[in-house]
Order: C-alpha cells, then structure tokens, then sequence
C-alpha cells in the first residue's frame, strides 16, 4: 500500500478465510477493498472502481517485488 501511497489500514478479520488455513504453512496477507455502507456477503455488496484499480496497482506490485526477492 505504501510503495503505491496509499495509507495501510491493517485491521483484524475474525472471518475463516483461506488465509487461515495458509499460513499455518506459508506467510499469508489478505488485500480487502471497503464496501460503501459496509455491506458484505450480500447480493447488495458493491466496491468503488477506484478500489478496485488500486488494489490491482498494489497485487501487481507485491507480486513484482515478490519475484525480484526469489531471483
């Protein structure tokens, strides 16, 4: 988030995701995008375009610097 200047926000997730499971066995992090009014798991859950772009900007970064880091 930072490399991309966007303010981290971390915050604990109670929910069973996989990741839960994962980093039983391998550093885990989980990318979550807010949803206007809060709303989640429900047919009414909506993200804001400009999320999601930065969201792909940081994956897509993380997954840049994961590689350079295996070379």
């Amino acid at each position: 988030m930072e490399a991309n200047n966007l303010p981290p926000k971390r915050m604990p997730s109670g929910a069973g995701h996989d990741a839960m499971v994962m980093a039983a066995k391998v550093p885990t992090a989980m990318l979550f995008l807010r949803s206007p009014g809060g709303i989640s798991h429900h047919p009414d859950e909506a993200v804001r375009e400009q999320d999601v772009e930065n969201a792909l900007h940081v994956a897509a970064r993380f997954i840049e610097r994961l590689a350079a880091d295996l070379k």
